[in-house]
């Protein structure tokens, strides 16, 4: 298990999960993920339409949707390149895989608060 300090947020990593820590009275923040290689493709979504995009957790996500990750983000969230957010507390976490031939593919993270 390792520790380190991004920001003004305490990080623990262990074994594919990441907790952030804030020390207002935001709380706790879950990250978890294994960090494997998702190829981007053409998927049909739920509404039965084509996109480009990625299936992760069973969902399809169009990299439409994919918000970019800003300055104005929390430090610890701009280790990641983009996030969606499936309800006010918990989305996904994105970052662009990239095997020297340009990004094909992303990797993908869940974030529970």
């Amino acid at each position: 298990m390792a520790t380190e300090t991004i920001g003004k947020y305490t990080v623990t990593r262990s074994r594919g999960k990441m907790t952030v820590t804030s020390p207002d009275k935001h709380g706790t923040i879950t990250v978890y993920g294994n960090g494997h290689a998702i190829p981007l493709e053409y998927l049909v979504n739920d509404d039965g339409q084509e996109v480009f995009g990625f299936r992760y957790r069973g969902w399809v996500y169009d990299l439409e949707d994919i918000m970019s990750v800003g300055q104005h983000a929390p430090a610890w969230m701009r280790q990641f390149d983009g996030h969606a957010s499936d309800s006010f507390f918990s989305g996904i976490l994105v970052k662009w895989y990239d095997n020297g031939y340009g990004a094909d593919a992303v990797q993908a993270y869940t974030y529970i608060g």
